[in-house]
């Protein structure tokens, strides 16, 4: 979703955003979160690394605090929140961020044959390096 440059991948992007959207119209609020915004799109991207499960997770974990506070919409604060519980350093909801550490799969989890053994070996998913990006980037036009 990232390139090498920073920019945004917009075909990707937009599949992002529209998963989101698609994840908020399904929210118990009487407000519709704007997940898709850039303002929350590219923290949740930079949390989850694209990964839908920590997506999950992480959302789960905000709308259970948005639902006992009583709010009529998930917000910014609550996806902090949450993401505190996980990762206290670095939080990429932090206001203050102006930066986002992003990682992208490089490899994902597969299996093989060992001709050797006759046995399934597993090669777990690999992540490529942390790579900071000014948000200004991310939301440029490129």
């Amino acid at each position: 979703m990232i390139n090498d440059d920073g920019s945004n991948n917009k075909e990707e992007m937009k599949r992002f955003a529209l998963s989101l959207k698609a994840i908020s119209n399904l929210m118990p609020f009487s407000k519709r979160p704007e997940l898709e915004l850039p303002k929350l799109s590219f923290p949740l991207l930079a949390y989850s690394r694209g990964e839908m499960r920590a997506l999950k997770d992480l959302l789960a974990d905000a709308l259970e605090l948005a639902l006992l506070e009583g709010a009529e919409t998930l917000t910014r604060n609550h996806l902090k929140e949450a993401a505190e519980l996980t990762t206290p350093k670095n939080n990429p909801f932090d206001d203050k961020a102006n930066v986002i550490e992003v990682q992208t799969i490089q490899q994902y989890t597969r299996f093989e044959l060992d001709d050797r053994t006759g046995r399934r070996e597993r090669f777990d998913r690999a992540f490529t390096a942390l790579k900071p990006i000014p948000m200004r980037n991310l939301l440029s036009k490129r």
